[in-house]
């Protein structure tokens, strides 16, 4: 896997995580919290998957991700919004795959703001570092790096999709990696910027995301208690 696979894999295991943060408990907010509450998502590359929330407290709550891996995620809720020291599953070490692994370093901003702020025009950022091991064949390497995703609300959009139809909020989202690889000895610098939209319902959540290569919509939502 050539180094710009190994941080597209990485954003695209973020998103598939993130994806189902928007979901909702109730008509007023962008963001779930009902225990059970369930998302059932396809992906036009023929995959899918599905985000579930296992258990809720005072501080927030923990969803179940099942797709090609599975993982949770915790969600912590403040003043601001909604944000996940975690990345993409529970704990500081996650496994990507046989010959990858992912340490959460670092994190900061708020992932989903409060429903107040959504707004034409509202900007905000969240940021991840990482430090990456794996190997490919005999070679091994280290990634390390920064995560940073600049988000805007450019409008408004009704949507139709599998699971019927919605009005929502449309987010423009810059993705970008900022880091360098050690490998054979030697020390590359890299830097991947990615850029994706994604549509957000009051009272459900995240509705639709593409990228320009990949496109994933809502398909079923059952809203928990």
């Amino acid at each position: 896997m050539n180094r710009n696979l190994r941080i597209l894999f990485l954003f695209g295991l973020l998103f598939a995580g993130l994806g189902m943060s928007s979901a909702v408990r109730a008509a007023q907010s962008i963001f779930p919290s009902a225990l059970g509450s369930q998302w059932h998502y396809r992906v036009s590359n023929g995959q899918h998957y599905s985000d579930k929330i296992t258990s809720r407290s005072a501080q927030g709550f923990t969803v179940l991700y099942q797709g090609a891996v599975a993982y949770r995620m915790r969600w912590i809720k403040s003043a601001a919004g909604w944000s996940t020291p975690d990345f993409h599953a529970t704990g500081s070490v996650s496994p990507e795959s046989e010959s990858m692994k992912t340490h959460v370093t670092g994190s900061g901003g708020v992932v989903i703001p409060h429903t107040r702020f959504w707004k034409r025009g509202k900007r905000w950022s969240f940021w991840y570092t990482t430090r990456t091991t794996g190997s490919t064949g005999p070679m091994t390497f280290t990634q390390t790096g920064k995560i940073t995703v600049r988000n805007k609300i450019v409008g408004t959009r009704t949507l139709r999709v599998p699971a019927g139809s919605f009005k929502c909020f449309v987010v423009r989202s810059v993705v970008i990696f900022a880091g360098t690889q050690a490998v054979a000895g030697e020390t590359i610098p890299l830097q991947v910027t990615t850029e994706e939209t994604q549509y957000y319902a009051l009272g459900v959540g995240l509705i639709k995301r593409t990228d320009g290569k990949t496109t994933t919509v809502l398909a079923r939502f059952t809203p928990g208690k």
